[in-house]
């Protein structure tokens, strides 16, 4: 890196510290490079996104997600000794699972 040029009087006649010449690139330099990631993270979040999971119930700060219903149902399945895929489940099928954990929520509180 460059060393700073002095800017001011003359050596024999400085009375205290010498003024030091930054650029203003070097200065702002925190700023912006945090101006940079922030527009980079924004530029790529915006482009394409995609959902990853559904919050389908609330119950006080815990939320319940679709692929906690289909967790749930898959479980449920195993222990009757079925597959997912032999099943195809329907809205009411989901709908009661999800009520199902909704009461589990609620009793844990």
């Amino acid at each position: 890196m460059r060393k700073p040029e002095r800017v001011g009087l003359p050596p024999e006649r400085s009375g205290g510290p010498s003024i030091t010449k930054v650029s203003v690139l070097f200065e702002r330099r925190p700023k912006l490079l945090t101006f940079l990631a922030a527009l980079a993270l924004f530029a790529s979040a915006s482009e394409g996104g995609q959902t990853v999971d559904r919050v389908v119930a609330s119950v006080g700060n815990t939320a319940i997600t679709s692929s906690d219903v289909e967790n749930e149902l898959r479980l449920e399945l195993f222990l009757d000794g079925k597959l997912l895929a032999d099943a195809d489940p329907d809205m009411a099928t989901l709908n009661q699972v999800r009520e199902r954990l909704i009461d589990r929520v609620l009793l844990e509180e």
